[in-house]
């Protein structure tokens, strides 16, 4: 009789341990993914609004941007800026 290591029960507690970090992070990962696409829409709809179409490059570069904090950072100047220079002055 020969056995299998994936029929250990310590490789199986092992394996599905694995599996829930794997599932936590990727929930997480999406989580913030949500959150950086959702700013980056928010800075461009109420952008729009407030100072008028958005150019390609400005579009691009908010696209481009995934730090959420300077994304959150951008949003708060939108409120307070007077133009696209000064949300993109936002380190």
């Amino acid at each position: 009789m020969s056995i299998h290591l994936e029929d250990s029960s310590t490789y199986q507690a092992i394996h599905k341990r694995g599996e829930e970090k794997g599932r936590q992070r990727g929930l997480i990962d999406g989580i913030r993914e949500g959150a950086i696409l959702t700013l980056q829409k928010t800075l461009l709809r109420q952008g729009k609004v407030k100072f008028g179409p958005v150019a390609p490059l400005q579009e691009a570069s908010i696209r481009a941007i995934t730090d959420l904090e300077r994304l959150e950072r951008m949003t708060e100047q939108l409120l307070i800026g007077a133009s696209w220079e000064d949300v993109f002055d936002t380190l």
